[in-house]
């Protein structure tokens, strides 16, 4: 009897490189932006007291102010930061998860390209459009 064995890792379907390489761009972006977000809800109140050296009117604002930013920010790139390991993972799930708070994103990016019109936020709005649009383009390929 010859019984033909089938390899699961030669019959499964790969991953595309282009979603690949978005998943490490987004595993890396967010991650910073993680774990910058989490040193700043540890730092608030340090960074509150160097503040009111500064600027005393305004220190009984600017802990609360820092800790609820720190604290979006965490949550709006660690969901990215999960979808992208979801989509990684090739499911459809997680551009939901990615698209949502990267569209929350880039209302606040528009907001600060249109008050700033700071390079590094319009780069930061141009990548962020076109990661979306690829991710979006990467949707037949999951499941």
């Amino acid at each position: 009897m010859n019984h033909v064995t089938e390899n699961p890792l030669e019959t499964r379907s790969k991953r595309p490189l282009l979603l690949t390489l978005l998943c490490i761009c987004t595993f890396v972006g967010s991650s910073i932006f993680v774990i910058a977000s989490f040193l700043g809800i540890i730092s608030s109140s340090l960074i509150s007291r160097r503040i009111e050296e500064l600027a005393p009117e305004g220190a009984a604002i600017s802990e609360k102010i820092l800790l609820l930013t720190s604290f979006t920010i965490l949550i709006l790139f660690g969901l990215r930061l999960w979808g992208a390991i979801f989509m990684f993972y090739r499911k459809k799930s997680g551009f939901i998860l990615y698209a949502i708070p990267s569209g929350l994103l880039l209302i606040i990016t528009v907001v600060l390209a249109f008050a700033t019109y700071h390079p590094i936020v319009i780069i930061y709005l141009v990548a962020s459009l076109a990661f979306l649009v690829l991710y979006a383009m990467q949707l037949k390929n999951m499941k």
